[in-house]
């Protein structure tokens, strides 16, 4: 089955439509930025040399997807996208039920062989590399993992170390960790010449990639972990100072409030959850993998809204964190294609908060009209960051009493009363000591005539409340 994928991104003043052909498989893959690595630990102490890996996907994982985990070096030997072959992949697939978006996922591997231990069993773990190349094994002194979904390995069935013929096509790449750092000099060679401990960086894909700032063979994510957009887990997982080296497995595994349990946190085997939260602007689900890697956006928006209550609209925004962020630009159009010039907003710098927006629109026009935000950086780049329609709707002329008559002789009371959304209308009549002497519902798309016959001669107050006003008039019956 093929399906025809349309992406759609924004530029400024205008909007743009992609296609491409697609294969039914892609609905089963996830995409770059859906998952993100938390724990790393090259040696569980068990006696086996089994390594640990724990990781999180921000979107869900249903039936059938499956994840592919590689150590393998990228392009050691200078290849163009191609991968060791002296190393090993492990692919997990979920067997049935669907694990929900924030569930961390905890994977021990020995000697190749892959055991998914938290948040549950309901995967099935093998080899998919052709039968001869090398065993996924975590190395200390330098190591990196990539994760894949959707696609195939390949390559020639032999582990040679100064080889790179290895393949990965029809698929996409998700994540990349390097336990050295921001440190990319593949070696194409052996393991004892580095071969591998080293790898080569994906181009355009430095959103996408973490590190310690130092290294080491424990490494764990130990940044915030309050509730984010996806946006938001990546742009602090991708930050070297929110993650912690250890010096052994004993360190990696003494938890505290700063050092998270990814494994057992809810119960032996059953996991670690993280919050994530849904980014929209106007109902349009915000997603990383349509974030361009090259040009990744600075800004982790939460929310843009836009209400009216009939005389103002009221504009909010909200980031969770921001990156070089000099200003933003509101501006607003009656057509959603000609706009205004607009109103600058500070922005937040750096900034790893969660921090609130609003501005007040006085004047705004009737009807429906655009709110366009956008972000601009301190050396001037500008991003737009969506459009919020709103509808403004005129208040209703205020109620007025178009005839007011006493009929005493009769002792009848006629009123005439003009309101626009011919709502019906409570009448009161209310004495010296304010009791409520008559009261009646009244259809104010016809003149109202009562009898006063059964209420004592006097002064009185009536009393006319349409829900959003009330008047009030002294009568002499």
């Amino acid at each position: 089955m093929v399906m025809l994928l349309f992406l759609v991104y924004q530029a400024k003043g205008q909007v743009n439509y992609v296609y491409r052909e697609s294969e039914a498989m892609d609905t089963l893959a996830l995409g770059a930025g859906d998952l993100a690595l938390l724990g790393f630990n090259v040696n569980t102490n068990d006696g086996n040399g089994t390594d640990e890996i724990s990781f999180v996907s921000f979107k869900d994982i249903s039936p059938g997807m499956y994840i592919d985990i590689t150590d393998n070096a990228f392009q050691k030997c200078g290849t163009k996208n191609g991968w060791g072959i002296s190393e090993g992949w492990i692919r997990i697939t979920r067997t049935h039920a669907t694990l929900n978006a924030g569930n961390v996922i905890t994977l021990r591997v020995t000697h190749g062989t892959a055991t998914v231990v938290a948040p549950d069993t309901n995967w099935n773990a093998i080899k998919p590399q052709p039968s001869g190349q090398g065993l996924f094994e975590l190395n200390p002194q330098g190591e990196q993992i990539f994760f894949f979904s959707g696609g195939i390995v390949g390559g020639p069935g032999w582990a040679t170390p100064a080889s790179d013929e290895g393949t990965y096509t029809l698929g996409k790449m998700l994540f990349g960790f390097n336990s050295l750092g921001n440190v990319w000099k593949p070696v194409c060679g052996s393991a004892a010449a580095g071969g591998t401990q080293n790898s080569d960086k994906p181009l355009q894909f430095d959103c996408f990639l973490a590190w310690p700032a130092i290294h080491a063979d424990f490494d764990k994510y130990t940044g915030s972990r309050s509730a984010a957009t996806a946006n938001a887990w990546m742009l602090r997982i991708t930050n070297p100072v929110n993650w912690t080296g250890y010096a052994d497995n004993s360190k990696y595994n003494s938890t505290s409030a700063n050092n998270p349990n990814y494994r057992d946190s809810m119960g032996v085997g059953r996991g670690f959850q993280l919050s994530v939260l849904s980014a929209r602007v106007d109902a349009e689900q915000v997603s990383l993998s349509n974030l361009a890697c090259s040009d990744p956006l600075p800004i982790a928006l939460f929310n843009f809204t836009t209400a009216s209550n009939g005389k103002t609209v009221e504009v909010n925004w909200s980031t969770f964190s921001e990156v070089n962020s000099d200003y933003f630009l509101l501006e607003r159009s009656q057509n959603g294609k000609q706009f205004e010039q607009g109103i600058k907003i500070k922005g937040g710098g750096n900034s790893n908060e969660l921090l609130h927006y609003h501005q007040t629109d006085e004047l705004p026009f009737m009807g429906t009209s655009y709110y366009r935000l956008s972000q601009v950086d301190y050396d001037g780049q500008e991003r737009e960051l969506g459009i919020s329609v709103v509808k403004v709707h005129e208040l209703p002329s205020p109620l007025n009493i178009n005839y007011l008559f006493v009929d005493q002789n009769n002792r009848l009371l006629s009123i005439a009363l003009t309101q626009p959304d011919q709502v019906k209308l409570e009448l009161e009549l209310i004495d010296l000591l304010g009791r409520v002497l008559y009261h009646t519902r009244v259809d104010c798309s016809v003149p109202f005539t009562m009898s006063t016959a059964t209420i004592p001669p006097g002064i009185y107050t009536m009393r006319i409340n349409n829900d959003r006003e009330v008047l009030t008039r002294k009568l002499r019956l």
